[in-house]
């Protein structure tokens, strides 16, 4: 699937925006990384030093500033920030849904294309690894679980989760992921 194709799909749908309702405005950018054939779905595994989420397989991103003029702005920074994904190189493709978390962040999920292969520089006190997954194995929807989900810290939470080569996916990077997922597995 073509990046053009995820544009139309992305800009041809209604999207939940939820009120802020207390909760911390935040932006992740899901970098969805195209060499031509095959797009890959780049993740990164937080670090254990940071103040959330503590080793969970996460999308680049963070709270937004006041520096941000808007939440597409937060998510470009916290990604070049995070694993050196320079904004120049993204090609933003669109956003999903509102996300709340059980941490306190509302969180604006956007897509964006950029060319494979980067060389991604990852900020060591924030991401113990960069690492990404072909589009193409993530669509198959036998990777996702619904229901209550336990992570490694034995934390539960309502939603999805995904085992993908050994990794663990689960709390709103699942629920951002199998919403992307369905998306392109049903045009839209």
């Amino acid at each position: 699937m073509d990046r053009r194709i995820i544009r139309q799909i992305l800009e041809n749908r209604p999207r939940v925006t939820l009120p802020p309702g207390g909760l911390v405005p935040a932006a992740v950018l899901l970098p969805l990384a195209f060499d031509g054939r095959e797009g890959r779905l780049v993740f990164i595994r937080r670090s254990t030093k940071v103040l959330y989420h503590k080793g969970q397989v996460a999308f680049p991103g963070g709270g937004r500033e006041k520096c941000d003029p808007d939440l597409m702005s937060t998510a470009l920074r916290e990604s070049e920030e995070e694993i050196g994904l320079r904004p120049g190189d993204v090609e933003v493709l669109g956003r999903l849904d509102d996300q709340a978390t059980v941490s306190g962040f509302l969180i604006t999920p956007w897509v964006g294309a950029l060319n494979w292969p980067y060389a991604f520089k990852p900020q060591a006190s924030e991401v113990d690894e960069v690492f990404n997954l072909p589009l193409a194995y993530l669509l198959d929807g036998r990777l996702c679980r619904s229901g209550d989900t336990l992570d490694p810290a034995k934390q539960t939470a309502p939603g999805y989760s995904f085992e993908c080569q050994g990794r663990y996916i689960w709390g709103a990077t699942a629920r951002i992921l199998k919403q992307f997922l369905d998306l392109l597995n049903n045009g839209g």
